[in-house]
């Protein structure tokens, strides 16, 4: 089978304060005193390839592999890792500072909200010339504009200049549009966690059939389990080096086992209370009691806590009391629950149990989140932990609609109605 990508020993290196270090004067004064220096001083060790500079970044190192035609390879790894510059130079958006990208095919990338999109332009405008851009002709978008406009659900704002949609809105249609001109290789980035949960599934059933049509596809996922159900291979980022390749089920395996051990450690040294009961496993689960990474604004959701008892006290154990507190990526409280304030209160716990908290809508808006927990015996704090689980809100219809407030604004959407009563005669 012939390749559809091959990445040839890709490097990319950022200058961190190449400009703005100091006085423009100063500036211009060390560009001319390197372009003075013989390249045999240029401050290179023996043995090195590439001269090391006072703020350089390398966001990838010597990255190779091929993809065959009609495969779904996953890029993994934490952040900052080099995932979305890797993509971005192989969609051409960048260029490394070493090494090359051979492609067989029409690309079609969707990177993060927006892309290719003309702020100015309608939606229906967007469409025409991002299939222009893919070398379609107007009669070629024209036959799949109803397709793009039906998955998208944006019948009604089709004629909007995209620059009055919401995030949401805008990944709708982008998806849509990526998935329906249907490119020979198409290239995601972690934009789908911007959809609210509906939409999400109707974009992996579109992968389906995509992946079951033999399209070559290419993107970045945080959550292990889409990788080993949709990708034949996957690639294994740290640090701007890759760390394993091959099947999925293999690599997602070695990256899992890389990150117990930190994960671990880190649970040891944030726990407090007296130890007396600990949580073992923190949960979050979705409407459908799904476990999940990424719920929806607006809809039902569960955390659910499992405890055991580490030792034996002399006291009785009457009561139990679990607080969870809500924070952003940034650090800042957001809201906080407690068992106390409804009905019931939570019986004693026995040796092992699972604490339920259910919240029938969920206020946050989409974004990044953390929570921290407490549990409390008698009163008294027996297990407590600092940013304890991470999770991703994305976008719902919390109001009813596609609608959300902006974030900046607020981080948390109320629930409300409104209602308009004339007076007579108005």
């Amino acid at each position: 089978m012939s390749l559809a990508i091959s990445v040839i020993n890709i490097s990319k290196r950022y200058r961190l304060g190449e400009i703005s270090r100091g006085q423009l004067l100063t500036d211009l004064h060390r560009w001319w005193m390197r372009r003075k220096l013989p390249s045999t001083h240029n401050g290179s060790q023996p043995g090195e390839t590439e001269p090391k500079e006072e703020g350089d970044f390398w966001a990838l190192r010597d990255v190779s592999f091929d993809i065959e035609e009609g495969r779904t390879i996953g890029l993994i790894g934490a952040n900052g890792a080099g995932k979305s510059t890797l993509l971005k130079i192989i969609s051409r958006i960048t260029a490394p500072t070493k090494g090359s990208v051979k492609i067989k095919g029409r690309i079609g990338s969707l990177l993060e909200v927006g892309t290719g999109f003309h702020p100015e332009l309608t939606g229906r405008d967007n469409v025409f010339l991002n299939g222009a851009i893919l070398g379609m002709s107007r009669a070629e978008v024209k036959a799949k504009f109803d397709d793009i406009i039906g998955f998208s659900e944006l019948e009604e704002f089709i004629d909007t200049p995209v620059k009055r949609y919401s995030s949401g809105m805008y990944v709708r249609l982008a998806f849509a549009v990526s998935a329906f001109l249907e490119p020979e290789i198409l290239i995601l980035d972690e934009v789908l966690a911007v959809g609210d949960m509906a939409f999400r599934t109707k974009c992996f059933k579109r992968l389906e059939e995509l992946v079951s049509s033999r399209h070559t596809i290419l993107f970045v996922a945080h959550e292990i389990n889409l990788v080993t159900k949709f990708c034949d291979s996957a690639v294994w980022l740290h640090k701007g080096l890759i760390q394993a390749y091959g099947p999925a089920e293999t690599v997602a395996e070695k990256y899992q086992k890389a990150l117990a051990p930190s994960q671990e450690r880190q649970k040891v040294y944030e726990h407090g209370g007296t130890g007396e009961f600990v949580v073992k496993a923190i949960d979050i689960l979705d409407a459908q009691g799904c476990s999940t990474e990424s719920l929806a604004c607006g809809e039902r959701a569960f955390i659910r806590f499992d405890c055991e008892r580490q030792f034996e006290g002399t006291r009785e154990i009457k009561n139990t009391e679990a607080k969870i507190a809500f924070y952003d990526e940034f650090g800042r409280r957001i809201f906080s629950i407690s068992s106390v304030y409804g009905e019931p209160q939570l019986p004693a716990l026995g040796a092992r149990a699972s604490i339920w908290c259910e919240i029938p809508k969920l206020p946050l808006l989409p974004g990044g989140y953390k929570i921290s927990y407490q549990l409390c015996v008698n009163g008294e704090d027996v297990d407590s932990q600092i940013s304890a689980r991470n999770f991703q809100v994305v976008a719902g219809k919390f109001y009813g609609t596609s609608r959300l407030p902006v974030r900046t604004s607020t981080p948390l959407c109320v629930d409300c109605s409104w209602r308009l009563e004339r007076a007579s005669g108005g």
